[in-house]
């Protein structure tokens, strides 16, 4: 009977370790899921944001992103704001031409639109190869430049400038970051060079890309993960005799 009951006392801590571990993996398996999960967004890694400008609410004053985390403010040129017909170009595949944002007149000469954008939650902004891209045209008289300056160190700093052409057009400039685990950006992109009263300049498919770069506490969670993960694999074993 005792050595029955001492072959079950040896067993028993085995059997509850194996689940223990079992669970414990589990959890970290989940967490590390989740993490690299938000990494990308919908399937595009790369994508930190993007805009479409096809389900607008006019009646907002700040847009969303269709993808990632972000907003775009148009009340530097509010008064010229208008909807257009859209393109393809420069968007995701599964995204319609549908509809372009777009300024109309003498009112848009030197208008400007912000656009903001924060990392996905447990992400930093890339620190480097961040790109912001858009395809854009305008008519004859409309604006025919467009500037792009970044929110740098408590001020707006150039980042450079795009012509814009009769037909659409795909145009990117490559941002700066000052640091890679800040937690939002902003650029304002204005458009100058209008000849006429009624000259229009579309933007559409604007897209921010770089590369997601995991937070410092990320990485350290991810780490204490893996020490415990190794740490179960080798467990002590410890036995109960009963005498």
């Amino acid at each position: 009977m005792r050595r029955e009951a001492a072959r079950f006392v040896r067993a028993a801590p085995s059997r509850s370790w194996q689940q223990v571990e079992i669970m414990g993996r589990s959890w970290w398996c989940g967490l590390l899921a989740i993490l690299l999960g938000s990494m990308a967004t919908n399937g595009h890694a790369d994508l930190l944001a993007g805009w479409n400008f096809n389900r607008i609410d006019r009646s907002a004053s700040i847009f969303g992103a269709d993808e990632g985390f972000g907003n775009i403010d148009p009340n530097g040129s509010m008064d010229a704001l208008e909807f257009f017909a859209g393109t393809t170009m420069n968007g995701l595949s599964e995204w319609p031409a549908g509809e372009s944002m777009g300024f109309r007149g003498g009112r848009a000469e030197g208008g400007s639109f912000m656009v903001n954008a924060w990392p996905a939650p447990g992400l930093g902004l890339p620190a480097e190869n961040l790109i912001v891209s858009f395809a854009a045209k305008r008519s004859a008289t409309g604006c025919d430049l467009v500037r792009i300056d970044q929110w740098w160190n408590g001020g707006w700093t150039g980042v450079g400038f795009s012509t814009i052409g009769t037909d659409w057009e795909t145009h990117q400039l490559e941002l700066p970051v000052a640091a890679p685990f800040t937690d939002a950006l902003a650029f304002r992109v204005t458009v100058l060079g209008s000849t006429g009263g009624q000259g229009t300049i579309r933007f559409d498919n604007l897209m921010l890309r770089g590369t997601p770069v995991p937070a410092p506490g990320s990485i350290a969670l991810l780490g204490v993960g893996g020490m415990l993960s190794r740490r179960r694999r080798h467990p002590r074993r410890h036995e109960v005799r009963l005498e």
